[in-house]
């Protein structure tokens, strides 16, 4: 019995089941069904409740990896339609999440999913895209010091682990850099880095190495002349800041040296030099002195017998060049 008063009929089968196909309500309606056995007898009535003929919106498609999950109308059924025609079904929680784990597709390919209500209407189709379940390669880790920082597949989530099991995430960049900025890592500590793609897909474990937040001792300055130089420690970076601002760089060997050859400073000038290790410490800072570029006047010969002696600038070095070539200094 409709709205409106009119009525249709349709005869239960022998396994006990009717139906109205299509269904004369119109969306929205509410009508009741009654039952009349073939001797005359009728039941009470019951409500059809609110028709509902409008189909829900097509589900979201989240993440295609080893999981394939999503967004729908609460309580609506996913089908998940394979390359083959195949499908597989799951149900939308109250929350209006669902989710195929693991994931029904092979890696590459593409299905579809619809979303159907109780009420048996169904939603348009939405492309999974394709399926990803490769994992991207481990992160690299550059610098593990006051800041940790390294590459990875661009998009991804780099995830750090702590000694005692606490995690920190942050996202790789377009460029594939990334960094923590500070450092969540103690000195001394050693952590571990994943990389997770959007699709799910988790990269093997770095090791960070050991965080270094020491800064190295301030360089010493032995020589500001024609050559700026002195030592420092061993595979840091000096940097020189001129007295206008400019700077200039240059690596620590092996065995403590660095130079600047020629000099950046001019004639007169003070610069400071800083040490930077790998780890991205920066020690204090020393001051070159003052620059000295002037060369000292030619000594002067008083005597040149069982001694040979004279005069120059005081604190100067002597050297004495010997027919043969040989040299001696005083």
């Amino acid at each position: 019995t409709k709205p409106n008063g009119d009525t249709e009929t349709t005869t239960v089968d022998g396994n006990g089941n009717w139906s109205f196909d299509p269904n004369p309500l119109d969306n929205g309606e509410t009508g009741t069904v009654t039952a009349t056995d073939p001797s005359g007898n009728t039941s009470g009535s019951t409500s059809t409740g609110v028709t509902d003929k409008v189909a829900p919106d097509a589900p979201v498609v989240d993440v295609n990896g080893p999981i394939l999950s999503g967004t729908g109308e609460a309580g609506s059924t996913i089908t998940l339609t394979k390359p083959n025609g195949e499908t597989e079904t799951t149900t939308v929680d109250g929350n209006g999440n669902w989710s195929f784990d693991p994931n029904p597709l092979d890696n590459g390919e593409t299905g579809t999913v619809t979303a159907t209500d109780p009420s048996g209407n169904t939603s348009g189709s939405t492309s999974t895209g394709v399926t990803d379940k490769v994992a991207p390669d481990a992160p690299v880790v550059d610098v593990n010091g006051p800041i940790l920082s390294g590459t990875g597949e661009a998009g991804s989530t780099i995830t750090l682990t702590k000694p005692n099991g606490d995690t920190e995430t942050t996202t790789v960049d377009g460029n594939g850099n990334w960094s923590f900025d500070p450092n969540p890592l103690d000195n001394g500590e050693t952590g571990t880095v994943t990389a997770t793609d959007p699709s799910g897909n988790t990269s093997g474990s770095t090791s960070t190495g050991v965080t270094d937040k020491v800064a190295p001792d301030a360089p010493v300055v032995d020589v500001n002349g024609p050559i700026l130089s002195g030592t420092g420690e061993a595979g840091s970076t000096i940097t020189l800041t001129k007295p206008n601002g400019e700077t200039e760089t240059t690596t620590v060997d092996g065995n403590g040296n660095w130079s600047f050859d020629p000099n950046p400073l001019d004639n007169g000038e003070t610069g400071t030099v800083t040490a930077t290790d790998p780890s991205g410490n920066t020690s204090g800072s020393t001051s070159t002195g003052v620059t000295d570029k002037v060369a000292p006047d030619a000594p002067v010969v008083d005597v040149n017998g069982p001694i040979l002696s004279g005069t120059g600038e005081a604190g100067s070095t002597i050297t004495l060049t010997k027919p043969n070539g040989d040299t001696e200094t005083t």
